[in-house]
This record gives structure tokens, C-alpha cells and sequence, in this order.
């Protein structure tokens, strides 16, 4: 027989025979916490996940929340529990995490955030909590101008289609006063 050292985080020794194989340890009971994952939308529509201290996301089937899309990295984002909020890391993946359509990396989650992890979306819950406060629209018009970028895209397809029109009809019409005198 032979000491092994403990493992981290506690004190116990650890006896083992040579030869023998070592009994599987026990896995580590999972905190949950106040929140839940609903799918709301594609292949996880409808399902719910508890959320607790640790919770992984991706396409892997050892994840927590599976999402079956190629463009989901197999461990694309992880929930933790931190000091009595909820966060959630992206795990640098190639296609990235969006809370309420921004980009993070890391960021706090809050009763109703939206989860994006390409097409699929995942609504963060706290069961018997008010949804989070949205800001209200401003009711006084903005000071600043609004940017020529910031103009709807399509509108000139349609005005040079207009343009175009006009001219062939335009010389149509003057081709066939020519022919016609």
C-alpha cells in the first residue's frame, strides 16, 4: 500500500493498493440557482434548463444545453453562479455570444435577457420576478442629425430601376418619331 495525496480542497487521506483500480469519485452535487433557460427558438424551442452554479453551452453532447448547429462551437458559452449573480462567459467562440443582440464576452445576466448563440435563442427566467425594466423612449426629438449611413438600404435599387425605366421609355418614344415622319 502507498499514500496518495488527497485531493484539492479537502483533507482526508487517500489509501490505495497497487494494482487495484480506484473507486470512481463521487461526482459534486451542482448548485442550482434562482434562474432558468427557456428555448425560444429552432431545435431547442420550448425546452427549459435549470440554470445552476456551473452550466455549459454548445454542441457537444457532454454539455448542459445542447444546441445541434454546426456554426455553435461544442463548448461555446458557460453560465456561472458569482457572488449572487448569474454570468455568462463566451468560451471564444468562432461565431460569438449575444445578449439582448449585443455582442460579449462576459456579462451579468438579468430576469428576461435574451441568449443568441447563432440561430438559436435562449430567454434567461427568474420564475416570479417582474421582467427587467426596459428604458423608456425619449420623448424629446434628438439634437443630433442622423447620419447618411444610417439611411434604409434598397431605396436606391428602386430609384435607379425608376430612372431607368424612364429612359428607355423616353427613347422608345424618340425612335418612333423618327420612323414615324
Amino acid at each position: 500500500m502507498r499514500n496518495v495525496p488527497p485531493p484539492p480542497d479537502t483533507d482526508a487521506t487517500v489509501i490505495r493498493r497497487v494494482g487495484v483500480p480506484a473507486e470512481t469519485p463521487a461526482p459534486q452535487a451542482r448548485v442550482p440557482l434562482t434562474g432558468v433557460l427557456r428555448g425560444v427558438s429552432g431545435e431547442i424551442h420550448g425546452k427549459v434548463w435549470q440554470v445552476y452554479d456551473k452550466l455549459l453551452i454548445g454542441r457537444d453532447d457532454r454539455c448542459d444545453v445542447v444546441i445541434p448547429l454546426g456554426e455553435v462551437s461544442r463548448q461555446h458559452a458557460r453560465i456561472d453562479g458569482l457572488d449572487g449573480k448569474v454570468v455568462i462567459h463566451d468560451l471564444g467562440s468562432s461565431n460569438g455570444t449575444r445578449i439582448n443582440g449585443n455582442m460579449i464576452r462576459d456579462a451579468e445576466l438579468e430576469n428576461g435577457d435574451e441568449i443568441a448563440i447563432h440561430t438559436a435563442r435562449l430567454r434567461y427566467e427568474i420564475p416570479g420576478a417582474l421582467p427587467k425594466a426596459r428604458p423608456a423612449p425619449s420623448a424629446t426629438p434628438s439634437a443630433s442629425p442622423i447620419p447618411a449611413t444610417a439611411a434604409p438600404s434598397g431605396g436606391g435599387n428602386k430609384t435607379l430601376i425608376i430612372v431607368a425605366a424612364v429612359a428607355v421609355i423616353v427613347a422608345i418614344a424618340a425612335v418612333a418619331v423618327l420612323v414615324l415622319r
